[in-house]
């Protein structure tokens, strides 16, 4: 098969939509509809879109905040995909536990305003991965040495 350099081109860009450089632990980052990223060079995190938004709009009076919810998936270096829905309001679940990762929702954007309607395709959403509780070896725990393993990472 002979490859052009236009080819080329295009299956560069085919891999790169929608993909984000990686990020770090601990800071916040957006992501918009359909984009993923790596965060610690091991967790790759995704935004399939928003699954419904009913938070209260600018300009009317709610009894109720609202909420919006977050379609995601996650998957922890070789192992299997997580999917997931994350929501905005406080009642609701804003964080997911992947592997040894905690993914939380800050924010999605944009906030609706009375009478326009959002383009599904226009939302954001701000997103913090940090170390999940349960692979923390804390002073009280016994070190055996399937937790020092999980510590680093290893299957």
């Amino acid at each position: 098969m002979r490859w052009t350099s236009l080819t080329i081109v295009a299956m560069v860009l085919v891999l790169a939509v929608g993909a984000h450089a990686g990020v770090d632990l601990d800071v916040p980052f957006m992501l918009g509809v359909g984009e993923s990223v790596t965060v610690d060079d091991r967790l790759m995190v995704a935004f399939n879109g928003i699954d419904g938004d009913s938070r209260c709009p600018s300009g009317v009076e709610c009894i109720w905040e609202g909420d919006a919810s977050a379609g995601m998936w996650a998957r922890d270096g070789a192992r299997d995909i997580t999917s997931f829905t994350l929501h905005t309001a406080g009642s609701l679940t804003k964080s997911q536990d992947v592997g040894r990762y905690r993914v939380t929702l800050l924010a999605v954007d944009p906030f609706p305003v009375y009478p326009q309607p959002i383009d599904p395709n226009n939302y954001v959403i701000t997103v913090v991965v940090t170390l999940g509780d349960a692979d923390i070896i804390s002073p009280t725990t016994v070190s055996t040495w399937g937790a020092i393993k999980a510590l680093y990472g290893q299957p």
